[in-house]
């Protein structure tokens, strides 16, 4: 197993991990009260947990999505620049070996192609959910 399907297998079990520690479950249970929708219901007990917490709980949508854009983009370019360093570090071990240091010179030069990708995401991403912000809230 090469080393990029070895990444990608670890990617994806990290996202597979993160859907699962992110997703809210409901426990439904009889109220006196009116009853209230499954996400209502979400909202107001993460609400009320936050508060005891002393967290700051009024975020909006597009705020939430910006963040969640933030913390993937910024795991994407830790992975990048692991890839680099994997790269410079095959190229120091290769010993002369010339198709070792082409191998090398090839991932460090994807991982520069990929850390170029995830900052032009980064800035477009940045711009769309701020936009979005700014146009959506009272001024």
């Amino acid at each position: 197993m090469t080393l990029i399907q070895k990444i990608s297998y670890g990617v994806s079990a990290a996202a597979v991990a993160a859907t699962m520690l992110v997703s809210v479950s409901t426990t439904f249970a009889q109220a006196a009260t009116a009853p209230t929708s499954p996400v209502t219901a979400a909202q107001n007990n993460l609400a009320a947990a936050g508060g005891q917490a002393g967290v700051a709980t009024t975020i909006t949508l597009p705020e939430l999505v910006g963040r969640i854009i933030n913390i993937v983009l910024g795991f994407l370019g830790v992975i990048f620049l692991a890839l680099a360093v994997y790269g410079g570090f095959e190229w120091m071990t290769a010993q002369g070996d010339s198709k070792q240091v082409q191998t090398a010179k090839d991932i460090i030069k994807n991982a520069v192609i990929g850390l170029v990708v995830i900052a032009a995401a980064y800035a477009i991403s940045s711009f769309a959910v701020t936009s979005i912000l700014s146009a959506t809230t009272a001024p």
